[in-house]
């Protein structure tokens, strides 16, 4: 019994390995500004261990099955393939739409035919290695939705055909020459890979801090001050304690605000993070600066104008080194020209742990399966933390004191965006906490809201209740009205 567990471990665990290289290493690699994010390797490391328990499960079922062993081998490789049929049939795009059930299926099929019939033995020997099925339920659709994403379905198509054939082909060429199975070795080299590939991913993605760019164009004069621009990306004024909300939400800034200027009538330009940030750098409305939805044109917004200087622009040749760290990577990022004129723009991107366009990885359902037992928003994190965007802040203030010229630093933060997910303790600070109240829910009720399916104004007891279905989570606006 011990021998099949061993083997069910092994088979749940080398795909748990390979899942992680193709859904974080890899883009971590091809992409200059992909950063893995500091809840990357922790939630990687337990859904590691979730295969690892999952595994054990299927090898416990398989030592029970009256069968010979090499049949065992086959029902811990068949659990994993069923498994990721059944998380397709289980995602939210309808599974005869999705590529990877047919490969899927053709799999699971082999198996069963393997299983349950002595033909063809050796030529389907090499399917129940949990490496080979590892490799041909992730590499194909890798090629065919990542690597050539964009390109015809034909050639799509043949890419995914073709690598299935040749990992199929690689293995059964070891199979032939390997006389015996060792479940216990493997398992032990698996587990010693996957130390180093975590290792490896939290070293990269520690701190990628890149500061390039020219010189400033003159000297500034000895007296120019200092700038510090922050922005806390879909904060609420009327939620903070500074500006008289009940609740002692910023401490920090009531503080500060006793020595310094606080506008308390003042507006922003527009309710979305482009149009509001290029007018904060452009001091223009957003029908001046171009910078808005255009829905028809740009389903995203328009980049901004490039005859309007930015802030940047104007405070680059006066002498001053600007620098910008942002947790923003979208609006904020080199697509939309809001990062003119910093000499150096910290824009990284961390790789999603939970994406719902790769609905072919197994870690979404189990993260489903975790999330009865345990909370799981951090799976579904989307940008870099306060703590991240800090350190690499302080990174710039200390190259900053090199340069020599004063500084114009921009910090933008998005801790209170959807989906919000405060770290530890501040998740505890206020009651309230919904631990099942996730991001795909919040998506669910706001697309409801949207298109008018779920109603949004109630009355109760002569006061009517407005509830944002597009406010962040955590700031779910709740406004009353006599």
């Amino acid at each position: 019994m011990i021998s099949y567990l061993i083997q069910g471990c092994l088979v749940w665990v080398a795909y748990g390995l390979l899942e992680y290289v193709f859904s974080s290493l890899v883009p971590l690699i091809l992409s200059s500004e992909a950063v893995l994010g500091s809840w990357h390797g922790k939630l990687s490391a337990v859904l590691l261990a979730s295969y690892g328990v999952l595994g054990l499960l299927a090898g416990g079922l398989a030592g029970l099955a009256p069968v010979s062993s090499r049949r065992r081998e086959t029902i811990c490789t068949l659990s994993l393939v069923l498994a990721a049929l059944a998380n397709l049939f289980a995602a939210q795009r309808p599974w005869y739409q999705n590529p990877s059930t047919a490969i899927y299926g053709m799999l699971a099929a082999a198996l069963l035919f393997h299983l349950t019939s002595e033909w063809l033995a050796l030529e389907l020997a090499p399917l129940r290695n949990p490496w080979t099925a590892a490799m041909l339920l992730l590499a194909p659709t890798w090629i065919g939705r990542d690597l050539l994403a964009g390109s015809p379905v034909v050639w799509r198509t043949a890419g995914s055909l073709g690598l299935a054939a040749a990992i199929y082909w690689i293995s059964l060429r070891i199979a032939r020459r390997r006389t015996e199975s060792r479940p216990a070795r493997d398992l032990a080299v698996a587990l010693a890979a996957a130390v180093v590939l975590l290792g490896f991913g939290g070293w990269s993605g520690g701190s990628r801090l890149r500061i390039v760019g020219p010189k400033p164009g003159q000297a500034a004069p000895a007296n120019r001050p200092n700038v510090l621009m922050i922005v806390m990306d879909t904060v609420r004024a009327d939620h903070l304690s500074v500006y008289g909300y009940p609740r002692d939400t910023t401490p920090n800034l009531r503080t500060f605000a006793r020595e310094a200027v606080l506008y308390r009538n003042a507006a922003a330009t527009s309710d979305v993070t482009l149009s509001s940030h290029a007018s904060l750098f452009t001091g223009f409305y957003a029908s001046g600066h171009g910078a808005h939805y255009a829905p028809d044109e740009a389903i995203w917004g328009r980049p901004l104008g490039p005859d309007i200087k930015t802030l940047a622009e104007r405070l680059s040749p006066a002498g001053y080194w600007t620098a910008a760290v942002v947790a923003n990577y979208g609006y904020l990022g080199p697509h939309f020209g809001l990062m003119r004129g910093f000499q150096h723009a910290n824009h990284e991107a961390p790789v999603l742990l939970v994406d719902g366009s790769r609905d072919h990885y197994l870690r979404e359902g189990v993260r489903r399966l975790l999330a009865r037992f345990v909370s799981t928003s951090e799976f579904f994190m989307q940008s870099r933390r306060a703590a991240e965007i800090n350190r690499d802040a302080y990174a710039v203030l200390d190259r900053a004191k090199q340069e020599r010229a004063p500084f114009f630093l921009f910090l933008n933060y998005m801790d209170a965006h959807a989906p919000c997910i405060p770290p530890s303790p501040y998740d505890r600070l206020f009651p309230g906490l919904d631990p099942a109240f996730t991001h795909e829910r919040f998506n669910q009720m706001s697309d409801a809201g949207s298109s008018l399916s779920r109603r949004i104004m109630a009355s109760r007891s002569g006061i009517a209740t407005f509830w944002s279905m597009r406010a962040s989570p955590c700031t779910r606006i709740r406004s009353t009205f006599p």
